[in-house]
């Protein structure tokens, strides 16, 4: 099947191109703004006035800041709280489960607690081989397919979605949009649990390049873990450049950028990465590496808030202040490293956020299908992965 025509078959077009044409939105933590993408596919970030590199500077906070301060981060159309986005989840869960026949709901269903959560999500290719939970993409009539999707919306920001779309269209460009290995009909939906807006339950969604685990208990949602990754990193779709992670590829890599030799030599971690720690079937967090963020210069710091960003604001506004709000009471605590380059065109170039909270993991892989570099990245929480910590 021809990618535009998957993709219209998925509803996905339209959240696609506000994707490869949204740049210029206001960054949610420090007010940068993202340029248009390049002829190659990347994205000119415009970065936070600068401080000398080097610099060191602590986190202060803020006396002025509270409650009723406005949010910088830009409000969309999906559900921006965490009580919205469980209702919202709710809804849309109920109306999938609707359209289904009662084999394809034990299917979609697994026990709240079951540990096939923490196995079954995986960033490999292929459809039937790797156990992947739930019910798949290729299986669905468009109508049902429609009502996966809008369970996806529900969690996700107008961003988020656009950057799922991106990567399930990379995937329908990697594969010539005809394969059983990069497929948009190779992706899944499962829920752990009984949606509910009072009992606890999990929803997890994505396939090859693509997986998110959201929990929700006590009216609030987890959103870790969360893998994405891409290949080819551009690609032309309706005229327009598309670049899924092209934008936290420009800041994770920027943030080095912003050190000394001195600093830079310190953030260097003692052996190589060549591929994602954490990814699935890994998790059980390493110490800590690297440079410390209290060591570092205010352009240091207001780089690593604008990178992490990019992972946070995939969904709604408040979700997304409330986790900034507590990375950024463990900035100084917050270790920044990389390994064999910091440059952001460089095969196996490997990037790394390390807090008493966050983890973020970005590299440049080899390619598979397209012989090209393609990027793997993964976002966690270290206390409530998969909702432990409710």
């Amino acid at each position: 099947m021809q990618t535009r025509k998957h993709l219209m078959a998925l509803g996905l077009v339209a959240a696609l191109m506000l994707g490869a044409c949204s740049a210029g939105t206001d960054d949610l933590a420090t007010g940068a703004t993202a340029a248009e993408p390049t002829s190659s596919g990347a994205i000119d970030v415009v970065e936070p006035e600068p401080t000398a590199a080097g610099q060191a500077s602590t986190v202060e906070p803020d006396e002025n800041a509270g409650a009723d301060e406005p949010s910088e981060i830009a409000e969309d159309e999906s559900p921006s709280g965490d009580g919205d986005m469980v209702s919202a989840a709710v809804t849309a869960a109920d109306s999938l489960t609707g359209l289904l026949a009662d084999d394809e709901v034990d299917t979609l269903s697994y026990d709240y607690g079951d540990p096939a959560i923490t196995t079954s999500w995986s960033n490999l290719p292929a459809c039937d081989s790797q156990g992947r939970a739930g019910i798949r993409h290729g299986d669905l009539s468009d109508e049902q397919i429609s009502a996966v999707l809008a369970v996806v919306d529900a969690v996700l920001s107008d961003e988020g979605l656009a950057n799922y779309t991106q990567i399930i269209a990379a995937d329908e460009e990697l594969g010539g949009g005809d394969g059983d290995v990069w497929d948009a009909d190779c992706y899944y939906m499962a829920f752990f649990g009984t949606p509910s807006t009072t009992e606890p339950w999990a929803l997890q969604f994505g396939g090859h390049h693509y997986a998110r685990t959201v929990t929700f208990a006590d009216g609030a949602a987890t959103v870790t873990p969360a893998f994405t990754g891409v290949e080819p990193r551009s690609f032309m779709f309706e005229g327009e450049t598309v670049a899924p992670l092209a934008a936290k590829s420009e800041r994770v890599f920027a943030i080095f950028d912003t050190l000394d030799g001195e600093q830079l030599a310190a953030a260097e971690l003692s052996s190589a990465q060549t591929e994602i720690l954490l990814g699935p079937g890994s998790d059980s967090f390493p110490e800590s590496e690297g440079l410390l963020l209290s060591e570092t210069s205010e352009a240091t710091q207001e780089a690593v808030l604008a990178a992490v960003s990019e992972w946070v604001e995939d969904f709604g506004a408040d979700v997304a202040v409330s986790m900034m709000a507590s990375f950024e009471a463990d900035l100084a605590s917050t270790n920044i490293s990389w390994s064999t380059s910091t440059d952001i065109d460089t095969q196996d170039a490997y990037a790394r956020i390390d807090g008493p909270g966050i983890w973020i993991e970005f590299i440049n892989e080899r390619g598979v299908g397209s012989g090209e570099i393609h990027q793997h990245s993964v976002f966690r929480d270290k206390s409530d992965d998969y909702g432990t910590a409710a």
